[in-house]
């Protein structure tokens, strides 16, 4: 589909509520990649807590 966008860039939790506000979709390739030793419970921690930060923000800036 060619339509127009505009594209801005934010670097960590400082921003966020910039990066946020406004946005009618937010998609979140975040995560952190499986390291060698590390348990599926380890990793779905670590992750969840990404997770968890950037939908308490989704929620208060673009419900």
């Amino acid at each position: 589909m060619d339509t127009g966008a505009v594209v801005r860039g934010f670097l960590g939790p400082a921003q966020l509520e910039n990066a946020l506000t406004g946005m009618d979709l937010v998609i979140i390739p975040a995560g952190v990649p499986r390291k060698p030793g590390m348990t599926r419970d380890d990793l779905f921690k670590i992750n969840a807590g990404i997770v968890k930060s950037l939908c308490e923000g989704i929620a208060k800036c673009c419900p």
